[in-house]
């Protein structure tokens, strides 16, 4: 073998080294692939504007189905996210072999709204309204506020009550054994006088609904009262000057 021969062997062999080098070097790593449908829990619909991320990044969405795949084997996380819809996440091991995952997203569920104020009185009349309201502005005038919605409650709590008469002048105007007056303003003329602005707008929420009284029957002011049958009622609460009882 002459030298020439010699050294185009020598080049010919490291050329074959190299690029059997180079060929090992880019050879593709083990991938996987997920894949999967999206749809409704409830109706399987599919839903609008989904959106899938799988450690953070994007996956195509086509008519519900999507797919990533040349996924290096590891853990993923993934995201599902739809207007309307509880979010989706869990984690996904890739291996090799191809995985296929369903999701069945919630709907999110809104409360219902709540009713509307009544704007209606159940069944009392604007003279049994105005007759409250007297009654309200004449027994709770230096109380606060809630103090005269609490008044008015306990007479509407009467007149719901199989203990007492069913209609609030009933209620107001009710004598026992002839000489026992429920309300004190009965007795001295105040429930004559016209009700004031704030009484007639606590009268209104009371009617409405509102019973800070928490279902109490009546009320006394402890400065004023020595009835011992009111003092021994069970207490409810305390507003103002004046203590609610059953």
């Amino acid at each position: 073998m002459t030298r020439r021969q010699f050294i185009e062997m020598v080049c010919v062999l490291i050329v074959m080294l190299v690029l059997g080098g180079c060929s090992n070097a880019v050879q593709p790593a083990p991938t996987g692939k997920l894949s999967g449908q999206i749809r409704d829990a409830k109706t399987g619909t599919v839903p609008q504007g989904v959106r899938v991320t799988l450690s953070g990044k994007l996956v195509a969405v086509v008519s519900g189905s999507y797919m990533a795949d040349a996924l290096l084997p590891r853990i993923y996380e993934l995201k599902v996210t739809a207007p309307g819809y509880q979010d989706y996440s869990t984690q996904v091991a890739i291996g090799v072999e191809n995985i296929s995952l369903h999701i069945k997203m919630q709907p999110i569920v809104a409360p219902p709204p709540p009713p509307p104020p009544s704007t209606t009185d159940p069944g009392f009349s604007a003279a049994d309204i105005d007759l409250l309201a007297r009654l309200v502005h004449a027994e709770a005038e230096g109380e606060p506020y809630i103090g005269k919605v609490a008044a008015a409650a306990t007479v509407l709590n009467r007149v719901a009550s199989r203990d007492y008469p069913n209609t609030i002048p009933e209620v107001i105007y009710q004598v026992i054994d002839g000489r026992y007056v429920q309300y004190e303003p009965v007795l001295n003329g105040r429930i004559n006088i016209p009700a004031g602005a704030e009484a007639k707008r606590a009268t209104r929420e009371a009617v409405g609904g509102s019973d800070p009284s928490l279902g109490a029957i009546g009320f006394y002011n402890p400065a004023k009262t020595t009835n011992a049958w009111v003092r021994s009622r069970p207490t409810t609460i305390v507003i103002g000057n004046h203590v609610f009882f059953k």
